[in-house]
């Protein structure tokens, strides 16, 4: 370029085309962290409304199972090894709470199932693992790529070894007023660890889709 006007002209131009483009990467940075905050916003929100609604259905499914747990006949049922009576119960519970699956599983391993399977595909090597670390979990378990929701409550069968464990805290906590009392309570004490064994404990899960 030989005039001077022209070298301005060019330069100026070349001036805006770079500050136009800092310009628009600034735009464009900016609206994209906006966008991302956002997006980790929504998220977040989502997430607390989904624990807060997996939460509620805990309890729900808790509480269903707790009653069926506490429920003198069905405990019956278990002590006599009425396999009928525990699956129309199973069902019930299932009908009642719309849940998809709600199972018994006995302290020997087996299953009894709401329809009536006793074997819980591949699932049943990672529930049954949960259950002995926690015979009162809870959770997501997988079944094949199917999330699913999994509470499990014990079930104390009414045996007499599992009414006198069920019975030590009141007689270790209860007031004694002399030294009499005091003393005779090491005498069933002694036996506490013979009859631990003997109280059977079963558990039934109930589970439905999360």
């Amino acid at each position: 370029f030989t005039r001077l006007a022209t070298k301005l002209t060019v330069l100026y131009t070349g001036l805006f085309g770079v500050a136009m483009l800092v310009v628009a990467l600034g735009v464009y940075t900016a609206t994209t962290q906006h966008a991302q905050r956002q997006v980790r916003a929504e998220l977040s929100a989502g997430a607390n409304v989904f624990d807060r609604l997996r939460a509620m259905q805990t309890v729900q499914l808790r509480a269903g199972a707790g009653v069926l747990a506490r429920d003198f006949g069905f405990r019956q049922a278990l002590a006599t090894h009425d396999r009928p009576t525990i699956q129309s119960a199973l069902e019930n519970l299932r009908t009642r709470l719309n849940i998809d699956l709600a199972l018994l599983v006995e302290v020997d391993g087996g299953a009894i199932t709401s329809t009536g399977a006793t074997r819980l595909g591949a699932s049943e090597a990672a529930l049954r693992q949960a259950l002995a670390e926690n015979d009162s979990a809870d959770g997501i378990l997988f079944v094949g790529s199917v999330p699913y929701m999994v509470v499990a409550t014990p079930v104390y069968s009414p045996t007499l070894a599992g009414a006198m464990v069920d019975a030590l805290p009141y007689l270790i906590d209860y007031p004694y007023g002399c030294t009499e009392q005091l003393v005779s309570v090491a005498m069933p004490l002694l036996y506490a660890n013979t009859l631990a064994p003997l109280a059977a404990r079963q558990r039934i899960a109930s589970a439905g889709v999360s």
